[in-house]
């Protein structure tokens, strides 16, 4: 894949201060992209700014962070179209669901999605660009212990579906990809008091082997090239689609 393949194009990436977002962020960057990074940790955004311009050796302009929390009215006035900023809580099941747990998921999985698509409009119709979500694979498949998590994902699929259909006539794409288990931020709490990479080395040993295509989670890096060819000119004429980067994992029962 050349470098230049997105030069001249403006990435902006929710959820890039780690795991799927900084995947996504860092591989735009790679190729040519000046790449705006979103998330609530300034400390990890220029850790992964630093990272982009070592890497990819980008100049301070092609480069900028913005921290803060997409479900703050105020930090959503800068439009995004990359939206990776998700969040996950063990106890959203019918039984164990706060109200307040309720709608921060909400807010943070769908809300903010709705609402920072909205800011965007009238730049994403002016440079004809896209939009991408990061959804999951529990949009599609019921989670025991994930209820909540599970419909907010659902419907970030179907507002996928309705914006893809509300812009097409203005020549702006909207998708989604949808993955199961990779080794995010997200899993420390799965269960409580793990680091990362003993909390991802659990996940990988339980919901591994449920993975028809090769017995193994996906890597950050599988789930980033998936959505940066959904962003691409390779996909111009795919719109409301969301992809399922799963290995097959949706075809089993939980």
């Amino acid at each position: 894949m050349t470098t230049s393949q997105f030069q001249g194009k403006v990435a902006l990436v929710t959820g890039a201060s780690s795991g799927i977002g900084e995947a996504i962020a860092v591989m735009l960057a790679s190729r040519g992209a000046a790449v705006a990074l979103c998330g609530r940790n300034e400390e990890m955004l220029q850790g992964v700014a630093t990272k982009i311009k070592t890497e990819g050796k980008h100049n301070d302009a092609q480069c900028i962070t913005i921290s803060g929390d997409v479900t703050d009215h105020n930090i959503r006035q800068c439009p995004h179209s990359v939206h990776s900023a998700g969040i996950a809580r063990p106890e959203s099941g019918p039984d164990t669901c706060s109200e307040a747990t309720f709608d921060l998921v909400m807010d943070t999985n769908l809300k903010a999605v709705f609402f920072l698509t909205q800011l965007a409009l009238p730049h994403l119709e002016q440079s004809q660009g896209c939009v991408l979500t990061v959804s999951s694979v529990y949009s599609v498949t019921p989670g025991l212990k994930q209820a909540v998590y599970a419909v907010s994902k659902a419907g970030l699929d179907h507002l996928t579906r309705c914006l893809a259909l509300h812009l097409g006539p203005k020549n702006v794409r909207v998708n989604s990809v949808n993955p199961s288990y990779v080794a995010t931020n997200v899993l420390r709490s799965f269960p409580m008091q793990r680091s990362l990479a003993e909390a991802a080395a659990a996940v990988g040993e339980q919901e591994g082997p449920k993975h028809p295509l090769g017995g193994r989670c996906a890597s950050l890096q599988e789930v980033a090239e998936a959505a940066v060819f959904l962003v691409s000119d390779a996909a111009s004429f795919i719109t409301g689609q969301n992809l399922l980067v799963d290995g097959g994992r949706h075809f089993l029962q939980y």
